[in-house]
C-alpha cells in the first residue's frame, strides 16, 4: 500500500512538470493542473481506453480553464502522456522481474 502512494506521489510530481511545460495559463502555479492530474491518473490507474484521456484533457482545458484548444493539439498533450505512461509501466515491470 506504501509503495502504491509513493508512486502516486511520484506520478504527481511528473505530470505537473509535463503538464505545466504545456504553459496553458504561463506562469501558473503548479498546483493549477492538480484537477486535470488526478482524472489523468485516475483514468491511467483503472486501465482505461487511450480515447477517453483526449476528452479528460479537451473537457478539463475548455470547460475547467475556460481556454480554447485545437484537437491536434490534445491529441499531441494524450501521446505525450501516453508515452510517458508506458515508460513508467515499462520500468515497473522490469523491476518486478529482478
Amino acid at each position: 500500500m506504501n509503495n502504491v502512494k509513493n508512486n502516486f506521489a511520484a506520478y504527481v510530481k511528473e505530470l505537473q512538470k509535463i503538464i505545466c511545460h504545456w504553459q496553458l495559463i504561463p506562469g501558473a502555479p503548479e498546483d493549477e493542473y492538480d484537477g486535470l492530474i488526478h482524472k489523468i491518473l485516475s483514468h491511467l490507474l483503472n486501465g482505461r481506453h487511450a480515447g477517453h484521456l483526449n476528452e479528460i484533457i479537451a473537457s478539463y482545458v475548455r470547460n475547467d480553464l475556460a481556454l480554447v484548444i485545437q484537437e491536434e493539439e490534445v491529441e499531441i498533450r494524450c501521446h505525450e502522456i501516453i508515452d510517458w505512461w508506458q515508460k513508467k509501466q515499462k520500468v515497473i515491470e522490469e523491476k518486478q522481474l529482478n
